[in-house]
């Protein structure tokens, strides 16, 4: 129910058959630049990408993500939330996120705020939205209180973007006719059920929910072909036909047909009492009768969660649950403005017709939630080792601890209280182009190290990396880039073992990289400025076509910032030297080449 840092990633700069030039758009300047260091950092997959994520909370950053909608178009998942603001639970936006990996989010900001909903009373009670496409248009479904008395109404809006912004309609929808009564006033949790494949009716369908009453009902009926009303005769689900006592739905709801004959009601609801969990029931017929198959989500322990709400989607041939914590599960309380309701995702997977495997009617459930997530990190991405290994696949760390990151990092976790011969095991890791490592971390101790391997602890070694004195453990630094020794590829388990003395060091996060690069060779076409060749560590060389203006070079980090006075260049006989003559960190920057022709980059390790 609807109470309640972004990594930018932007398309390819390179189009097939072309080199590295950045296209002529309206962007000029700086500005121009840095969008296109970003699409090149995109395109190119190389090293310091800004807030790349695996793990739960799925979605980075302060701002909350709440309510979660997943829906699948044109082979990228579209995750939509609503957002508590500080911790009043209040929601005024429903923001917009995409991935096509499960590791790296694009944020879209805000699709519709509730100062854009004419008929909302601007309560802070845009809750838990849904959005399919059908009839050419993106379709944004809501509830929100309406002016005229009060009460929680189902919104319509659309887009020709899944992302939006949306636009909403100027009334509530209406259900068979009227905007009020006993079936639509305060309802919430708008779901568009989309029957379609053998056996289907072929129609869209609105399902709606309400609470605080006993017992506690769901309604479905049908949509018209623009969506914005619900026509015909709506069906009641009582919803004893999906709990043990009929009394603890809570929020949520979400139908699914994976096998095309059986529904699954996928749903948020208190039981036995306390938290929430998900459960699930099944129907041969929409609906209904509905039978009680179990719990596909419980919490890890009594104290986790006052709400759940979850949401699931196929994706990249696995199923995904969605959920929201409620604050504690990531370190915080529900109320706290630094731990907001933030959405997590975990694999599952359907057996047979009816029932979820490993589902059974007790409470073991069959879903915990983890913060290892979902996705596969593969080389430039950041692995937060914290983040430990998928449930159920024997011991996830021996000899160390996990804690609320410290010393000014970004919000987040650490390995901590490490031991001599402690370790993390972190699952599912693509090493395939890996050819270095490096790692951010604290120490006290001059001796300490760092084992990266593969599969188990005692595994193939891939690499040692130092971890030297920081000068304290709240005191963080990233370690320079090492070399593996051992080659890995494919989807791997990463283990990262330590040696040392115990209680002296901790890791924030490591990183795989692809080799370093001694020669740039761009593509040569019409539309390309000049070639490249790296003489040495600080030393380009810049071949200039016969007329070609002396261009202007700048440099940037990976996060888009200008390194001011880092560079020089001089002339000799149409070959431009550009020397690197400011002291750097070690790692990953971009050289930008621009003439008239336009702006070309060249990444490079220092």
């Amino acid at each position: 129910m609807g109470r309640g840092g972004n990594k930018v990633k932007v398309p390819s700069i390179f189009e097939k058959g072309k080199g590295a030039v950045m296209k002529s758009n309206t962007e000029t300047g700086s500005k121009a630049v840095i969008r296109g260091i970003l699409m090149m950092i995109s395109a190119m997959m190389l090293l310091y990408p800004v807030n790349t994520f695996a793990e739960n909370p799925c979605i980075p950053g302060s701002i909350s993500s709440a309510d979660p909608a997943p829906s699948v178009f044109n082979d990228t998942l579209y995750l939509y939330c609503t957002q508590d603001n500080n911790a009043d639970l209040q929601i005024f936006n429903i923001r917009c996120w995409s991935t096509t990996d499960l590791v790296n989010w694009t944020s879209h900001g805000v699709a519709l705020t509730e100062n854009n909903v004419p008929w909302s009373n601007r309560s802070g009670c845009l809750w838990a939205p849904h959005v399919v496409y059908f009839g050419g248009k993106y379709h944004l479904y809501f509830p929100a209180k309406w002016t005229t008395n009060g009460k929680f109404y189902s919104g319509h809006a659309t887009a020709t973007r899944p992302q939006g912004p949306f636009t909403a309609d100027a009334q509530p929808m209406m259900i068979a006719g009227s905007r009020t009564g006993s079936v639509q006033d305060d309802g919430l949790d708008p779901y568009v059920i989309m029957d379609t494949g053998v056996g289907s009716t072929n129609k869209n369908y609105l399902a709606w929910c309400k609470t605080g009453r006993t017992p506690n009902y769901n309604y479905i009926g049908e949509l018209n072909a623009t969506g914005d009303q619900v026509i015909g005769t709506v069906t009641t689900l009582v919803n004893s036909q999906f709990y043990p006592d009929g009394q603890h739905y809570v929020e949520g709801q979400w139908w699914v047909k994976p096998s095309g004959t059986t529904w699954y009601h996928i749903y948020a609801c208190y039981y036995p009492s306390g938290a929430e969990q998900v459960g699930c029931a099944t129907a041969t017929n929409l609906m209904g009768p509905y039978t009680f198959r179990g719990w596909l989500m419980g919490t890890n322990r009594a104290s986790a969660a006052g709400t759940i709400h979850p949401g699931c989607v196929y994706f990249k041939g696995k199923w995904h649950l969605f959920w929201h914590c409620g604050g504690d599960e990531f370190g915080g309380t529900l109320l706290s403005a630094a731990y907001l309701r933030s959405t997590g995702a975990e694999y599952f997977q359907f057996s047979g017709t009816n029932i979820i495997s490993p589902i059974t009617p007790t409470r073991n459930w069959s879903i915990p939630k983890t913060y290892r997530g979902v996705g596969v990190p593969k080389s430039g991405d950041t692995i937060h080792i914290d983040r430990c290994a998928h449930t159920g696949t024997g011991n996830a760390l021996s000899g160390v601890t996990i804690a609320r990151v410290d010393g000014g990092e970004p919000l987040g976790h650490m390995v901590t209280n490490i031991g001599n011969g402690g370790w993390v095991r972190y699952d599912s890791v693509n090493f395939t182009g890996a050819a270095r490592v490096m790692a951010r971390y604290a120490s006290t101790n001059a001796n300490n190290t760092m084992q990266i391997r593969v599969g188990t602890n005692t595994g193939t070694l891939l690499a040692t990396v130092p971890l030297t004195s920081t000068g304290g453990l709240t005191t963080w630094q990233t370690t320079p880039e090492v070399t593996l020794t051992q080659t890995a590829t494919g989807v791997q388990n990463l283990v990262v073992a330590f040696a040392g003395t115990a209680n002296t060091m901790k890791v924030n996060w490591i990183r795989f990289m692809p080799p370093p690069t001694s020669v740039n060779s761009l593509n040569r076409n019409s539309a390309s400025i000049v070639t490249f060749k790296r003489l040495n560590k600080t030393t380009f060389q810049i071949a200039l076509d016969q007329g070609e203006k002396v261009p202007q070079v700048r440099l940037f980090n990976m996060r888009g910032q200008e390194i001011a006075g880092a560079v020089a260049g001089k002339l000799v006989d149409r070959k431009m030297q550009i020397s690197i003559n400011k002291a750097l960190s070690a790692g990953s920057y971009v050289l930008t080449v621009t003439n008239a022709a336009g702006t070309q980059e060249i990444p490079f390790v220092y």
